[in-house]
């Protein structure tokens, strides 16, 4: 399995720039098979006295995702990640399917 963290969007003061709320998307994929794949969407506000004072158009996804796991904290990024693998393998290998055994 694999997870990648990405930012699909930040809101932020059009005064300064100051981000204001990071939102991410972790996906899971399978690395035997990429048709398998689960995400978790979120969003994180960050502190508004914070000293994350990068300029606005020097933010890279990078930069935005380390926010964004700096907010939620090493066991919320964990319990992310844990249950992406968990959602995952339940695509893989279902437990509970439906059908009958006569067709």
């Amino acid at each position: 399995m694999s997870i990648t963290w990405s930012i699909p969007t930040l809101e932020s003061r059009t005064a300064d720039g100051f981000v204001l709320t990071v939102h991410y998307d972790a996906t899971a994929t399978n690395e035997d098979n990429a048709e398998f794949s689960e995400n978790i969407y979120g969003s994180v506000s960050l502190p508004p006295d914070s000293e994350l004072t990068v300029p606005y158009d020097e933010i890279t996804e990078e930069i935005a995702v380390g926010w964004a796991k700096s907010a939620l904290g090493e066991e919320e990024v964990e319990r992310i990640e844990t249950e992406l693998g968990v959602r995952l393998d339940a695509q893989v290998a279902p437990p509970i399917v439906s059908g009958t055994p006569w067709d």
